[in-house]
Formats: C-alpha cells, structure tokens, sequence
C-alpha cells in the first residue's frame, strides 16, 4: 500500500466480495508512542494479483484531541459502512480508553469507554449494522477482566475469560458469536474461548431502566472536542446521578455531521430527571487542551473557548440555574483536568429538568465532533466531591448588539449580541456603500448570549457596519479597520 511507511503498523482488514468486484476496508496504527494516529483506507481487489490495487486517498478517522492512538479493530457493514475500534490515551486523563468511530458519509461523532483497556476487538452478527465490541481491562499486573458489550455500551456482560488480547467472532446472531482471550501471562499461555455475548444485546442509549437492570451499572458521559490547527480542545460532562440513579443522554445519531457548533451544541443535553430540594446530584467533568503550547499559540490575544453547564426545564426550556460558566484563553489554557462535584439542588422544587451543554468559540477555522463515553463508576462515594450550587439565573431582557473589541482592529475582533427569545438570527458585515462583505451567522438560535469572531484579512482598512437581525429586531453598528 502506498502512503504507508516503517512507522505504519498493526493493520486490521476487512473484505467483502461483490458481483461488481472485491473490495477490502484497512485500518493502520501510524506513529508509537504519544504521537500516532489511526489511519483508514478502501480498497478494490479487482484483478487475481494486487498489481493493479485500487485505493482510496488514507485519511486520519482518530480524533486529535488524543494524540496516542492503538491496536485498530475493523469491521465491515453490508453497505460498506466500516466500524474502526482501537485504544485512545491522553497523558493527563484516565489510563486509556477504547473508541468506535463509523466510516459512514458525514460521521463526526465518536463512542468512548473508559476501561483501563489492554486489548479491542470489534465484530457484528451475519448480516448485521450493530457492531460489538470484546475487550479486556488490566485489574492488576498480569491480570485481566474481559467484557463484552454493544456499540453504544447500553449493555454490557463480563465474559468470564481473563486474557489479555481479545478477538471477537461473527455468527449468525450475538447467540452464536463467541470472544477468545489469550492469557500471556505465564506458560503454558492459556487460550480461553468465551459464552456467547447474547447478554450484551442492543437497547436504547440513554434509557436508565434497562441499563441499570444489566449485569454492570453503566454511566454515561457526553461532550465534544474542537480542533483549529495545532490546537485540539475536549470537553466532557460524564457520570451524572441523581440519588444514585443514572441519567443518560439524548439520542445521537453516528451519522451526523457535527460541521457547526449549533449541531454539536443540539447533542449535548441529558434526558430529563425529576429533581427537588433534597436530590443528591453528582457529576464529573474532563476539560483541556491536548497541548497547551499549541492553544496559547492559536488562540493569541483575542481568541477563546467557552463552555456552559446549565439546568433547563424541561417542557419550557427555560433556564433554571446555571452550574458553571467558564471561558479558557491563552492566559489559563492548561492541559486536561478531572473534577467531581456534589451540586446542591437549594432552590428547585419537583421540578422535571434536564442539563445542557453550550460550547463556543471565536476560532474561525475549528472542526468539531461529539464525544460519547461510558464507564462503570461508583457515583454514591462522596470522596473527592467539590460542592457546587446553582448559580442565580441572569435573565436576558432584550436584543442587544455590543461594539466590537479591539476597534479599531487588524485583523480580527469579537462581536457580542444577547437575544432573550428563540429566534433566526443573521449577523452580516457591509462596507461604505452598502454592500454585503461577509455573512458571519445565518441560522436560528435559542435565547442566550454570543461572541462572533471577524477576520478582516482579505479587506481593505476602513470604516464597515455589522448588522443583527433577529425576527423583527435590526441594529447596526460601526467599526474601524485599520492596517
């Protein structure tokens, strides 16, 4: 294969034939150590030799937020869908963690499960779109514990076995499909062959009833990273309970395209929870940068990252409190950070809310993707817990459009607007004459408080209006460039 070097290792293949040719789907460690990728390509067998290999262009499917990536594993759909599962580690975050990302058109989301893991395998059942995934978790020196479970980790099942590097097989069904385990341990090195892995058949992503009736209690997590450039930025809000009781997340789809933060942001909320003065509600967090010389390098003087966690009702969607507020620049771009909190609930009564997420940013240049995680966590322990307590709701009363900083500016500078209703919103540069320079934001927007970033680089200095428009509202203000 070309694109391909002496750092290109532990390849994982997949081939399927058709009345129109044979084709294969191939998955490659590239790099060791804290620098290396997973990168994947498709390929034609379309003659008896390789001679005449057809490839597609190799691309990197791992997430750069994580810049130590392992031992892929590679299945195939019957639509020619492939399902990547390898070993992700970030120093500075929990050991490692296994991730599933699909190859299908627009996918920009992955599923991650914080095991401690040694070994991934991935397959699917004859036929079959719901991958399974077998692996093992290091519990001690030369000794392991080996789990089955589904693609979004609803469901999981110990296996019995105690090997380190796992391979799942196919089968008909999850009753025929069967994990082996090899144990590398001492001699003789022993081969142990699983139970089917029908117990850890499909059910619905977040739904905390047949979850918590499964063998192993799951938690769940979800978040986002953001990538502009050299800097890779992750955020995750994980392992909610209240009063002992997990809470999932809205339903994800793995083929959406996270291409806007309004996309990510519209995945980044919980299912509904009932909750009153005396709920025990206790969450995690995991937040920073990959490599904080590389974002205090992209994000300079004026640029940052916002995240807001905040408690809505949930039939109005109003806010109810807000539990952090936090904004990361160049001054306080650390590396990645754990937290667990208990949050008081002082203050709402029976009520039936959710959390919500909102990330922003004024890169221009960013790429995001969603991050779904799972883990078996014991949430009831109060060590370690930072208490919290809702922060007073600060109600937007009405549009506002803010002037522009730095103004004058060369070449970029952040505008501010609040709407205080759920409206379509455009906000467009125009020069002296009138005419329309740039269109900065076009789409609807949920009441709340935003920052644009606008690089005039490609303009001329001078004097230019931006204009709001939100439903029936227009202001328009005047800013200076000057180079």
């Amino acid at each position: 294969m070309w694109d391909t070097d002496a750092s290109s290792t532990k390849p994982s293949i997949y081939g399927a034939k058709t009345q129109s040719g044979e084709y294969a789907d191939v998955a490659w460690q590239e790099g060791s150590g804290s620098s290396s990728t997973i990168r994947f390509a498709e390929l034609a067998l379309n003659t008896p030799t390789m001679d005449t290999l057809g490839q597609s262009t190799p691309i990197t499917i791992s997430n750069s937020a994580w810049p130590a990536n392992y031992q892929p594993s590679l299945v195939q759909e019957p639509n020619s869908t492939a399902w990547v599962c390898w070993i992700a580690n970030n120093l500075g975050r929990p050991p490692m963690n296994i991730t599933l990302f699909s190859t299908a058109p627009g996918a920009s989301n992955y599923n991650t499960i914080d095991y401690n893991e040694s070994s991934v395998s991935v397959n699917l059942p004859n036929g079959g779109s719901t991958p399974y995934i077998a692996f093992s978790q290091a519990s001690a020196s030369d000794s392991w514990t080996d789990y089955a479970c589904n693609y979004n980790a609803s469901s999981m099942i110990t296996l019995g076995t105690t090997g380190r590097d796992m391979q799942l097989s196919n089968g008909a069904s999850t009753s025929s499909m069967y994990a082996s385990a090899f144990n590398p341990s001492s001699s003789p090195y022993p081969l142990e062959i699983s139970g089917n892995i029908s117990g850890a058949g499909n059910s619905p992503a977040g739904n905390v009833n047949t979850v918590a009736s499964l063998p192993i209690k799951m938690t769940y997590g979800r978040g986002g990273t953001i990538s502009d450039g050299n800097l890779n930025f992750y955020y995750s809000f994980r392992n909610l309970s209240v009063d002992g009781q997990s809470i999932g997340f809205a339903p994800s789809s793995d083929s959406t395209d996270y291409d806007s933060l309004s996309s990510l942001n519209r995945s980044l909320v919980t299912d509904p929870f009932q909750v009153n003065t005396n709920s025990r509600i206790v969450f995690s967090e995991y937040s920073g940068f990959a490599d904080s010389s590389a974002a205090i390098s992209v994000l300079g003087d004026t640029g940052y990252i916002d995240y807001n966690v905040e408690v809505i009702d949930n039939t109005t969607g109003k806010l109810v409190g807000t539990i952090e507020n936090i904004r990361l620049t160049a001054s306080n771009a650390g590396g990645y950070r754990s937290n667990s909190y208990l949050l008081s609930s002082d203050g709402i009564s029976n009520e039936t809310v959710k959390v919500k997420i909102d990330v922003s940013t004024n890169l221009t240049d960013s790429k995001f993707a969603l991050i779904n995680s799972y883990s078996q966590v014991d949430s009831s322990s109060t060590e370690n817990l930072q208490s919290l307590s809702l922060e007073p709701i600060t109600v937007i009363k009405d549009f506002t459009l803010s002037q522009n900083y730095p103004n004058p500016f060369n070449p970029t500078t952040v505008i501010d607007y609040t709407i205080p209703k759920d409206s379509h919103v455009t906000l467009k540069i125009y020069d002296v004459l009138g005419q329309e320079v740039r269109t900065l934001v076009d789409e609807d927007q949920q009441v709340g408080r935003y920052s644009v970033n606008f690089n005039g680089s490609s303009l001329a200095s001078g004097v230019y209006f931006y204009r709001l428009v939100a439903g029936s509202h227009v202001i328009t203000k005047k800013m200076l460039e000057l180079k």
